[in-house]
């Protein structure tokens, strides 16, 4: 797991839905804002949220495993550009090991970051 200032609340979740801009991979809908002054840029690391929705499995120990993986796999990949992330999983996550998980949300932040600096 990841240290709950690197989670994103409640509160934060609605505003990154309301306010942030959207990215797709195969696995993956990703909702994110960038953090600047004006929305609490003080932390400079990531903040995340892993949704896992019962249309992926309709077992909680099956849900729970692959949240466990995905915020391992954010663990391994922490990035200190200040964004906030959700991850939405799609129903072909079920099908994949943790080295894949950890090698597409590297290039899912990779992307991020990149697009990020640019604006």
């Amino acid at each position: 797991m990841i240290p709950q200032k690197n989670r994103l609340s409640r509160s934060q979740v609605a505003s990154v839905i309301k306010k942030g801009k959207r990215l797709s991979s195969e696995h993956f809908n990703i909702k994110y804002l960038a953090r600047t002054s004006k929305n609490h840029a003080t932390r400079q690391e990531s903040r995340f949220c892993v949704v896992v929705s019962t249309k992926i499995s309709p077992k909680a120990t099956e849900r729970n495993r692959i949240r466990r993986q995905i915020f391992e796999a954010i663990a391994a990949e922490q990035t200190k550009i200040p964004l906030d992330i959700i991850l939405f999983t799609k129903p072909s996550i079920k099908d994949l090991d943790f080295g894949r998980i950890k090698e597409e949300f590297a290039k899912i932040l990779h992307k991020i970051a990149s697009i990020s600096t640019q604006q």
